[in-house]
């Protein structure tokens, strides 16, 4: 079974150069605990919920930060046509609940997430 069979097509997707106010707004919004921070339709980072709030605590200014300050680049995820056994095992090993799933050209498909992926691809 391939993950663009079990991917969850609606994906929270923001620009790198919108607002953290705008990101913090949106977070709100949607049913995920973090943002794909994208370029075009390409994915270059993810903003989550925890470092949102971190950078409220801070001295940023939500409304002048860019998301792109604040993102983090390193971002875990697969292709639509990836094995879902393959998928469950990169995510336990880069401990993530939720990953962005892409295409062939990189493109932004959807998102999947660990506990749904099939109880078989656990091995």
């Amino acid at each position: 079974m391939q993950v663009k069979e079990v991917m969850i097509p609606d994906v929270a997707v923001i620009d790198q150069e919108a607002s953290l106010l705008e990101a913090s707004k949106q977070l709100r919004e949607v049913d995920s605990d973090r943002l794909i921070v994208a370029s075009g339709e390409q994915p270059v980072g993810q903003l989550t919920e925890e470092r949102l709030e971190a950078m409220k605590t801070g001295k940023s200014d939500l409304a002048d930060t860019p998301v792109a300050e604040a993102m983090q680049k390193h971002v875990v995820g697969c292709y639509e046509e990836t094995d879902v056994r393959d998928a469950a095992d990169l995510m336990r090993s880069q401990r993530v609940k939720e990953a962005p799933v892409v295409n062939r050209y990189s493109s932004l498909v959807g998102r999947v997430r660990l506990d749904d992926l099939p109880a078989s691809a656990a091995r």
